[in-house]
């Protein structure tokens, strides 16, 4: 069955005008629960105060789908949050920590400050460039 160019436009523009009211009818309602944010209740209400009850399941089901579907992309990007954590270079503060114990000359000065005065330089150059290496964070 074909529609009409002049059809399609008439169930366009009627759709726009059922969405509008129905959005209005659900702001109202948060509203008048003092509230900004227009929730699926609110919008099962408009339905129902627009006399379009046999829309009513059609949502319930859509909202469940939604529901479902947000609490799975949160489930996956909690995971991937945690594996990048695992899988992580280790941190600026945990490089100079493993760089101050496994050297014999001392980091940032110290009790033989002295005795390596040609050494002291090189390794704080070495310990900066590791800390202002992008993604590392002191």
């Amino acid at each position: 069955m074909m529609i009409l160019q002049d059809a399609r436009t008439a169930i366009a523009r009627a759709a726009a005008v059922f969405i509008l009211h129905a959005s209005t009818y659900a702001q109202e309602c948060a509203l008048s629960n003092k509230r900004k944010t227009v929730t699926a209740m609110d919008v099962l209400n408009a339905i129902r105060v627009l006399e379009c009850e046999e829309l009513e399941k059609t949502v319930k089901e859509a909202v469940e789908v939604w529901k479902t579907n947000r609490q799975q992309r949160n489930e996956d990007a909690k995971k991937r949050r945690c594996e990048r954590a695992q899988n992580a270079e280790p941190s600026a503060v945990e490089v100079l920590e493993n760089v101050s114990q496994n050297s014999e000359t001392p980091v940032l000065g110290g009790a033989n400050a002295g005795s390596s005065i040609s050494e002291e330089p090189q390794a704080k150059k070495m310990l900066l460039d590791v800390a202002m290496e992008p993604g590392n964070e002191v």
